[in-house]
């Protein structure tokens, strides 16, 4: 593996866990919601999927500013 890549691979990595530590219950709604995508299309999401329905649904759950 290149030099490149495996910086690159080192940092999604960092990413995806700095995502998952700042959002846990938000990163368990996103695992609820792949199980239920592989139970309905028998695939499997990547743990990269999983972190971005994790910003999803943290955005989701943030309040809403008073108009």
């Amino acid at each position: 593996m290149k030099a490149a890549a495996r910086f690159l691979e080192h940092h999604m990595r960092a990413v995806v866990q700095s995502i998952v530590d700042s959002y846990p219950k938000e990163n368990a709604c996103a695992k609820t919601i792949a199980e239920l995508v592989e139970l309905r299309l028998g695939s499997s999401l990547s743990t990269d999927e999983i972190a971005y329905l994790t910003l999803h649904c943290a955005r989701l759950s943030m309040p809403t500013p008073a108009q």
